[in-house]
């Protein structure tokens, strides 16, 4: 994602469809090459339709540019689907 616009389209997309996001065993490293942080984890979700757990392993990579978020990248396991029906 970049850009304001689309942070926020995703995020609202996401806290629709899910009652609970929380992640745990998070792990932040700083990059030594760029302004970038590294995030990683395990995400615990529950879908807002049925209540089912949604688990899924994610990185995310954020850009800082004068202590601001100018970029977010996310990358999780595509194989591992949410049912959202």
């Amino acid at each position: 994602m970049e850009g304001k616009q689309a942070v926020n389209t995703f995020f609202n997309r996401i806290f629709s469809q899910y009652s609970q996001i929380r992640f745990v065993n998070i792990v932040f490293r700083q990059s030594k090459f760029d302004n970038a942080v590294i995030l990683e984890g395990q995400g615990d979700f529950r879908i807002a339709s049925n209540q089912n757990p949604y688990r899924n392993q994610y990185i995310g990579v954020l850009e800082v540019v004068d202590g601001r978020i100018t970029v977010i990248r996310e990358y999780f396991n595509p194989l591992i689907e949410p049912d959202l029906s």
